[in-house]
């Protein structure tokens, strides 16, 4: 510690005009060598280092508090000219509500922002409202049909410039053919400045104020529009479509703008609009909320918006599993109650069918019984009459036997009576003689 004290100060102090001290040149300071005279000094300038270093963190904030509040303003603004736009021209066209007609950007740089240029070739390029940056190539047009879209451009291109305004410090892109950033909001500046110049030029100065009117916010709803404004507003959107139809034959300005990356979104509430077809449900979901977001805010949008869809299905899947749940214990419980109903309709029925069976069982055995007992009658008559019969046999075999004696006896009968008849017959022929005889002696 001594030899620190007593080393020679280092020579380091921050200058006058030093505005933002590091926390690295704070820590250099304190690690430099010093001594007890210098280091009250030393911590008084790291006292003031450091209440500078707060006071420019509460500027930047201030400052970015501001141009957050700022872009708010603008974006909002966007939006109520986004929902007056749709107001006049509902049921008449659906032109894209944002477009820029700007000179070729290849002209010398004394041409490239100006209409009035000499330059005859002009790019017809539509944006996208969500994330206001432009789409596709663009398409080539003449000087001549440039005054008639200059009341549809002065809308888009008095929004990209008050957005361009706000997001100075944001290093935004609008997706102009030019490489700095600064470059393309001077050029968007410029051409909305032209535009200006070229309607007052034209006795169009109302389109001017009532543009200014509307994204001051100032103007609530298409009822408060000039007549004249809502006629040059439709006059010069349908000479947009009209130009398209006659850029490319055979297409019409709607698959002409589907080929430069456009689609037809339509919110519920918000109506139609044309957004890149990347955020074509994005818009139908969100509306004219997500309109003059970054491409960053957007993806955010989307990925918070996938993942409440994944929350959502997740529930629905849920409610369901859980309806289905419910249905199945019901099922299950009307089925239990239909099973024991049939179960103990089944147990009736047996006990019925097993008493039934009884009962033609014990018929049955009564019937045998009764077929038995007349069995063993007729097996003790057809004994008997077995008996008879052999008796009757035995009696016949008697009778045979006693009619072979009497046909035997009767033959003995007939061969005596034939012997007797033959004695008979004899005796008669004897008797004859001696009767002959005697008669002979008696005469």
């Amino acid at each position: 510690m001594a030899a620190c004290l007593s080393a020679k100060p280092f020579p380091f102090a921050f200058g006058k005009n030093d505005a933002h001290p590091t926390a690295e040149s704070i820590l250099s300071l304190l690690s430099a060598p010093c001594d007890a005279a210098s280091l009250a000094v030393r911590i008084e300038r790291i006292e003031r280092t450091l209440l500078r270093m707060e006071a420019t963190q509460q500027q930047m904030a201030a400052n970015q508090q501001h141009i957050l509040s700022k872009l708010d303003h603008v974006l909002e603004a966007v939006r109520m000219q986004g929902s007056v736009l749709a107001g006049v021209l509902e049921g008449d066209s659906e032109c894209p509500r944002y477009l820029l007609v700007l000179p070729d950007l290849s002209l010398p740089a004394g041409d490239t922002y100006t209409l009035s240029s000499s330059a005859d070739t002009y790019t017809l390029q539509f944006v996208d409202p969500v994330t206001m940056t432009t789409t596709g190539k663009g398409y080539p047009i003449k000087q001549s049909a440039v005054q008639e879209c200059l009341p549809a451009t002065s809308v888009g291109l008095g929004a990209l410039a008050m957005l361009s305004d706000a997001t100075a410090n944001q290093d935004r892109r609008f997706g102009l053919n030019i490489a700095k950033a600064e470059d393309e909001r001077a050029a968007l500046q410029t051409a909305n400045t032209a535009v200006k110049a070229s309607l007052a030029q034209t006795e169009m100065a109302l389109v001017n104020e009532v543009n200014d009117e509307v994204l001051a916010g100032r103007v609530p709803n298409t009822s408060a529009l000039p007549v004249k404004y809502v006629e040059a507003i439709k006059v010069s959107y349908s000479a947009v479509t009209d130009l398209l139809d006659r850029l490319q034959k055979g297409k019409s300005w709607e698959q002409q703008l589907n080929d430069c990356g456009l689609a037809r979104a339509v919110h519920p509430i918000d109506g139609t609009e044309w957004v890149k077809e990347e955020y074509r449900v994005l818009y139908e979901l969100k509306g004219r909320a997500i309109m003059g977001k970054s491409a960053a805010e957007c993806c955010a949008i989307r990925i918070s918006l996938e993942n409440a869809v994944q929350r959502i299905q997740a529930g629905r899947r849920g409610a369901l599993g859980r309806q289905w749940a419910a249905r199945l214990r019901a099922l299950k419980s009307r089925c239990d109650s239909q099973m024991c109903e049939a179960l103990a309709a089944a147990t009736e029925q047996a006990r019925r069918n097993k008493e039934e069976g009884q009962r033609k069982i014990l018929a049955l055995e009564a019937e045998l019984a009764q077929q038995d007992a007349a069995l063993r009658i007729e097996n003790e008559i057809a004994n008997t009459n077995m008996v008879r019969a052999e008796r009757a046999e035995e009696e016949v075999g008697d009778l045979q036997c006693i009619l072979a004696n009497a046909r035997v006896e009767l033959a003995h009968m007939k061969g005596e009576k034939q012997e007797l008849s033959h004695i008979v017959s004899n005796l008669s022929q004897q008797l004859a003689t001696i009767s002959a005889a005697r008669l002979i002696r008696g005469r």
